[in-house]
């Protein structure tokens, strides 16, 4: 049996010994089964499952809620149809907003909320967008501001810099002091790297992007590898394949 399997037979275990689990329990295996998301892309339902019983008893509770929050960007991230992405995104902004009700100073609450209206933004395209840049920005600035150190937020504000036209407030600049930042907060994290590869190639500094895609295929150990096996090593893996045309 895997850690997943014998972690979900612990708490199954624990529950009937001890009674019904925990909202606290609940949101550990939700969790886990979304750390574990690259082994069985099902986990993430069971993880909505899990935070969705929890928020019908627990309303304000505020980890179910950023939780299932990012399970709904993940279910976004894989729908099919631009019409059930929007809705997932929606789902992900709604529940970020209300974590920020629960707690204003929490810089989860307010990334959730920036990456949910940040993603329908994108599908509708970079003018429709422009219409709530504004806001994502000031909850990813507030994000920064609350957790100087989350280097996630520091990844999406560099996005956020790279892919808007100058004229709109646009830094390359920018975006790559804020990747800077976040390889030196967390050297393990993959998606810095891949994003800090995009960057360079844009300016033209292919064999820098090239070595930095051979570093994220070359990663032992990354901080979140949920995110290195599903996006950022199958990313970098594309990205090499274009540099070396």
């Amino acid at each position: 049996m895997n850690k997943l399997g014998l972690a979900i037979l612990f708490v199954f275990t624990a529950s009937v010994l001890l009674g019904a689990a925990t909202a606290g329990e609940r949101c550990a295996l939700a969790e886990k089964y979304i750390e574990e998301r690259y082994l069985d892309l099902s986990l993430i339902d069971k993880a909505g499952a899990e935070l969705e019983g929890v928020l019908k008893k627990e309303p304000a509770n505020l980890k179910a809620s950023l939780l299932l929050s990012r399970v709904w960007i993940f279910r976004g991230d894989k729908a099919e149809s631009n019409d059930e992405k929007i809705k997932c995104f929606d789902k992900a902004a709604e529940l970020g907003k209300a974590a920020m009700v629960i707690d204003q100073n929490s810089a989860d609450a307010h990334f959730y909320y920036a990456a949910g209206i940040g993603r329908n933004a994108q599908l509708k395209g970079i003018f429709n967008a422009l219409g709530v840049v504004g806001e994502v920005k000031k909850e990813m600035d507030r994000t920064l501001e609350l957790n100087p150190k989350h280097v996630i937020g520091l990844n999406a504000l560099a996005r956020y810099y790279l892919e808007l036209p100058g004229l709109f407030g646009g830094s390359i600049e920018k975006s790559e002091e804020l990747l800077l930042r976040a390889k030196e907060i967390d050297p393990n994290q993959s998606m810095t790297y891949v994003t800090l590869a995009t960057l360079y190639v844009r300016q033209g500094k292919r064999d820098r992007a090239k070595e930095l895609c051979e570093f994220v295929l070359n990663m032992k150990e990354p901080t979140k590898k949920a995110y290195y096996v599903l996006d950022d090593k199958p990313e970098a893996e594309k990205l090499l394949r274009e540099l070396s045309k």
